[in-house]
């Protein structure tokens, strides 16, 4: 591969309409935002808003001087890490979570009782196998399974201050849930308090010693009631999907221009050389085709490769009076000239010309002085000739055995082979080539897929069909697409063409005459092929 030449240093990102993509596009994207917030609001307010409360309480020891046998540097490591983290287990025991559940009595709320909750969607669940009935679980076992799904049972670190969080859809419920199961945990320290110093005092007084239990604990700070919920925030929520939609939008606009070549430029001073030809790898194949292989489509850069160098031939006039009448007559259909046809196609950003034209192969010369007008501007321009004769790239290439699209199809030639260059412009072109053509059209479902690509690496690709009707034109039109007619004597064979276009589903037709038009200036020599 040593004629490969890296051509990275000669494009450049256009960063001005990299920004003006942004700014033509501001009211798609802060449509599509607030469409985004609005949803997000709507679902974060049908969302259930949940409460949450604490109570906190403090392990220590307050024994009696007269039970206590040991001096009070020992507390130290019996109130050590393990034995406040085994106070926590304790207070999250189903001994203590089923006192505090009688005592608020609550099995019969709803939200501890799973079973009332029996809508549609979870009786889908229970049918599909796919959620528990909670019918057939025991009551009690059913507020145990709800309490635990809303308890958060934790020691402070470095403390003996265990938080009792509990989470509930009812604030009054949230603070007096933990206040419960804090206040069951006393009880149940208490009862084992008063049996453990009823055992210290029969040891002492038979002359016994005995371990030492830390037997205490106290609340020192009850659940106030929530006055908010701590679940659903609305104001972060919504914040947050109205940014992020914002920066979606923005970096999906600028990565599509970016892609489709749009935003990228010549660089400054960049020179196009020519290459030895390099044989592109094969990833399709069509069985229809005799399983012969078409090629990988070129990225941008690889098309902006030159291939050849052609000298423009000194007969520019010749081609003038091939193609370019020079009478001026009245417009009856309300057609327009070939420099107005290349500003309207450029001021609406579009990135495929699909030309028609019913009065055949004369009529072709439309497609290619609209071609060649762009591409005097400086945008890059490709013409594709579709035509059975050949009609529009001849005249471009002084010639018609020139590999072309039927030699794509056919897959007996790579895109380097078939793109050549305008003998009097910057223009680019793809003949009808030498292939079979009933072999061609065997394939011609990978048409829809090479104008793709080229639209991607050119900002205009025009395409002379001949005479065609919207049928046979609808395979080709995408976005971006105008629809043009070429004509040169206005009469009934156009306005059945248009009409027919304008029924097939291309109201939006543009009627364009070469009639009147002359070209400026002429190119200077050395222009060379993609």
């Amino acid at each position: 591969m040593s004629g490969i030449q890296s051509t990275a240093g000669d494009i450049d990102v256009d960063l001005r309409k990299l920004c003006a993509s942004l700014a033509g596009s501001w009211v798609r994207i802060l449509v599509v935002a607030l469409v985004v917030t609005g949803v997000a609001f709507a679902l974060a307010s049908m969302l259930t808003p949940r409460y949450r409360a604490e109570t906190r309480v403090l392990i220590e020891t307050r024994e009696s001087a007269s039970t206590r046998t040991e001096p009070a540097e020992s507390d130290g490591p019996i109130l050590n890490e393990e034995g406040v983290a085994s106070q926590v287990e304790v207070i999250s025991s189903t001994d203590i979570l089923k006192q505090a559940a009688k005592d608020l009595g609550l099995a019969k709320l709803a939200e501890f009782d799973p079973s009332a909750d029996m809508s549609l969607p979870s009786r889908l669940l229970i049918i599909a196998g796919l959620k528990a009935d909670p019918r057939e679980i025991l009551a009690e076992e059913r507020v145990l399974k709800a309490m635990r799904e809303r308890l958060n049972v934790y020691r402070v670190e470095r403390s003996r201050v265990i938080v009792v969080e509990f989470s509930s859809r009812d604030p009054k419920l949230a603070a007096e849930v933990p206040d419960a199961i804090a206040d069951a945990y006393l009880k149940v320290g208490q009862d084992a308090k008063l049996a453990s110093n009823s055992d210290a005092s029969y040891m002492v007084s038979s002359g016994k010693d005995r371990s030492y239990l830390p037997a205490d604990a106290r609340i020192f700070s009850r659940a106030a009631v929530p006055s908010e919920p701590y679940f659903p925030k609305i104001i972060p929520i919504v914040s947050a999907a109205f940014v992020a939609s914002l920066l979606l939008m923005a970096v999906g606009t600028l990565l599509r221009e970016l892609f489709s070549g749009r935003a990228m430029r010549p660089a400054p001073g960049a020179r196009f050389a020519p290459v030895e030809q390099v044989a592109m790898p094969v990833v399709m194949r069509d069985e229809s085709a005799e399983d012969e292989p078409l090629a990988e489509m070129p990225t941008a850069s690889e098309l902006a490769k030159p291939k050849t160098m052609v000298s423009v031939l000194p007969e520019a006039p010749r081609s003038v009076e091939r193609s370019t009448p020079l009478a001026r007559p009245v417009r009856k259909l309300g057609e327009i000239g070939i420099e107005r046809a290349a500003e309207r196609l450029i001021s609406d950003g579009a990135t495929c010309a699909i030309f028609v034209s019913p009065e055949g192969d004369e009529a072709a010369a439309t497609a290619v002085l609209v071609a060649r007008e762009i591409a005097d501007v400086g945008l890059r321009v490709l013409l594709l000739d579709l035509t059975t004769s050949g009609a529009a790239s001849r005249p471009m290439l002084d010639g018609g055995r020139y590999p072309g699209i039927t030699n794509l199809l056919a897959a007996q030639a790579q895109f380097t082979d078939v793109i050549h260059a305008d003998h009097y412009s910057g223009c680019h072109v793809i003949p009808v080539g030498t292939a079979d053509p009933a072999r061609a059209m065997r394939a011609v479902d990978r048409l829809p897929i090479i104008l793709e690509s080229l639209t991607t690496a050119y900002d205009i690709v025009v395409v002379e069909c001949g005479p065609i009707d919207a049928d046979g034109i609808r395979r080709l039109v995408g976005e971006g697409t105008e629809v043009i007619v070429s004509l040169i004597e206005p009469g009934e064979e156009i306005m059945v063409a248009a009409e027919n276009l304008r029924a097939g589903g291309f109201p939006g037709l543009i009627l364009v005459t070469p009639s009147g038009y002359e070209r400026p200036n002429w190119p200077a020599t050395g222009r060379n092929a993609a």
